[in-house]
């Protein structure tokens, strides 16, 4: 199963990246930036930002789950 993981460098998203490279699941990580955590995982990160429009025609388009942790802290409240 090929899984595409949004924020894929924040906490959470880090976590579960790595349990789900564990599993032996065949995870593409998407983030803005570096993981700060664990190196292995930038190899397995396209970094681009969700809001743009460009950047979206990048995702790759063959994948069977998609997991949406990506947040943009500019919008929070």
């Amino acid at each position: 199963m090929k899984i595409l993981l949004t924020g894929s460098s924040s906490t959470i998203g880090t976590r579960l990246f790595e349990k789900l490279v564990h599993l032996d699941y065949d995870v593409i990580g998407v983030d803005r930036k570096e993981n700060e955590w664990n190196a292995f995982l930038n190899k397995k990160t396209i970094k681009l930002d969700l809001l743009k429009q460009t950047d979206l025609a990048k995702l790759p388009a063959n994948v069977d789950l998609i997991i949406h942790l990506a947040a943009n802290r500019e919008f929070m409240i």
